[in-house]
């Protein structure tokens, strides 16, 4: 929307691709320390690259040997790296599918947080459709299907990263719009003290009330009764609940 972000487009997608590439780089070699010469100078031009590293969002350090010059470069920190990774995806009309088939499992999920949470506020739309996708990885990953398979006593193991998918879903959807088109998926969830007043889970949870799987509600010692967490859930149409 910014008059220097149109005009410096092309350049903050070079920059994205060049965030995007490293963070995602599987054998996790190059991911927050990289070589210049055979990531950066591929997508930036030597006076965009100055322009760059004077802004500071781009940091270069140089090594010399007897033989030979190397140049390392890095982003200012890996919040301005995962901000331009999401520029990136949020820019390419294939950026959801670039994006998801990095992802295989929960942990991975987790792994990109941040980059969901640029994502949402960059492009809400564009959120609501991967979102869509990462869940068909979390209902398929090993984790997710031993929690909504067990029983107390082997839960606990499983229900942690569950719980911190359902975390970070809430953290998207307070960086959207409140428009009702704004729809995130997500299929287990977890009522706690540190979430039953959440306003934004209360809206995750009724926009997917006919979808959730599993519902863990953990509330001891408390007065709120089981028919006050219903009402004020809306936990009145579970069809497809597979898990209590």
């Amino acid at each position: 929307e910014h008059d220097y972000c149109t005009k410096y487009f092309s350049l903050l997608v070079s920059l994205g691709k060049i965030a995007y590439q490293t963070l995602s780089d599987e054998k996790r070699e190059n991911t927050l320390v990289f070589d210049r010469k055979k990531v950066v100078d591929k997508y930036l031009s030597k006076d965009d690259m100055t322009f760059i590293l004077h802004s500071g969002i781009l940091t270069e350090s140089t090594s010399r040997t007897l033989t030979k010059q190397t140049s390392k470069v890095s982003f200012s920190h890996k919040t301005v790296q995962e901000f331009f990774a999401a520029i990136y995806i949020s820019s390419q009309s294939d950026g959801q599918k670039i994006l998801v088939e990095k992802c295989k499992n929960v942990e991975s999920i987790l792994e990109m947080s941040e980059i969901w949470e640029f994502i949402s506020k960059i492009n809400s739309k564009r959120m609501c459709e991967i979102s869509a996708d990462l869940m068909s990885v979390i209902n398929e990953d090993e984790e997710t299907c031993e929690y909504r398979n067990s029983t107390d006593y082997v839960e606990e193991m499983y229900e942690e990263p569950l719980y911190n998918i359902q975390e970070m879903f809430v953290s998207c959807l307070q960086e959207m719009p409140q428009s009702e088109n704004i729809t995130l998926c997500l299929h287990d969830f977890f009522i706690n003290y540190n979430t039953i007043h959440d306003k934004h889970l209360q809206r995750l949870l009724k926009q997917n009330q006919t979808n959730i799987k599993s519902l863990n509600i953990d509330m001891p010692d408390t007065s709120i009764s089981l028919h006050e967490v219903i009402k004020l859930f809306s936990l009145t149409n579970l069809h497809n609940l597979h898990k209590l």
